[in-house]
């Protein structure tokens, strides 16, 4: 036994798995911060690993990602991911070789991690938009306390500048989301759009027990995947091309969530998880 020390660092390693001919090993560190996932490679059972590669495609935003596991045909990778503090989920990848697929793939992981950045920017600059009307305030209201009228003023400019860049930063981002888009089409790809419109209305109300759930179907689906229950995120109930599903006769006082994924020959388009809470069974027949 000995101390693999061409793969540990300072920091936290586990969740080791070989590959099925022993060439590859999979395993998770917290190196670079959160629990991510790496690959050390060999070219032959009696050398070391070595060549240890970050696998980014697997990282968790906001949380969490460990316990990799291949299978043995090394086409299906497993792993676990844990987001902003939530439990555990297990995850699959399959691995692509056809090279449009990738870039089909590739392509929406971009636009989806802009749209990330863009919901950050455009958060933080709320805070900014706030901070400077809270200057503008202190200025009408003429008590600086221990402050300078004039390090107010240059302090509103510089927030003011600030956001100035950051509003730029998202229309360059927009843009950018949109030519990426525009690949996609060029592509051939044409991705459902999202399921709209619930039925009962999301975050409803004393629902009557015996509804059925409606939506209007997103653009380009051809059939539609139903998710329902009293978890989050609901199990998989079927695939239909109705846009209303029976849940049958539900409990009292109960909430449901439901989420609709919307399917075409492209792509699998995955919804929002809405939600509803029953009413109660109301006083008995006199």
């Amino acid at each position: 036994m000995r101390n693999l020390s061409e793969i540990n660092t300072a920091s936290n390693e586990g969740g080791a798995f070989v590959s099925p001919d022993g060439l590859e090993l999979y395993f998770q560190s917290n190196r670079n911060g959160p629990s991510q996932i790496f690959r050390a490679t060999r070219a032959s059972l009696s050398e070391p690993f070595g060549n240890v590669e970050h696998l980014s495609f697997f990282d968790t935003p906001g949380g969490n990602s460990g316990h990799p596991c291949i299978s043995s045909d090394g086409t299906v990778f497993y792993f676990v991911r844990s987001i902003n503090g939530q439990p555990c989920d297990i995850y699959v990848s399959y691995l692509i070789e056809n090279p449009y697929e990738l870039a089909i793939i590739r392509t929406e992981d971009a636009i989806s991690k802009k749209v990330e950045v863009l919901e950050g920017i455009s958060a933080e600059l709320e805070k900014e938009w706030a901070a400077y009307e809270t200057l503008e305030e202190l200025l009408e209201g003429g008590d600086y306390g221990d402050l300078y009228k004039g390090d107010i003023v240059t302090a509103k400019q510089k927030i003011h500048s600030a956001t100035q860049h950051e509003e730029q930063s998202i229309d360059a981002l927009e843009k950018s989301v949109e030519k990426l888009k525009d690949a996609l089409s060029a592509l051939g790809y044409e991705p459902a759009g999202q399921a709209i419109n619930p039925n009962p209305a999301d975050g409803a109300t004393g629902v009557d027990r015996n509804t059925d759930l409606s939506w209007t179907a997103g653009s380009n689906a051809v059939s539609h995947d139903v998710y329902f229950g009293t978890t989050s995120p609901p199990p998989f109930i079927s695939n239909q091309t109705d846009t209303t599903f029976d849940p049958g006769t539900m409990a009292e006082d109960t909430t449901y969530y439901w989420r609709i994924d919307e399917v075409n020959p492209s792509w699998t388009t995955t919804g929002t998880v809405w939600t509803f809470t029953t009413g109660g069974g109301g006083w008995p027949p006199v």
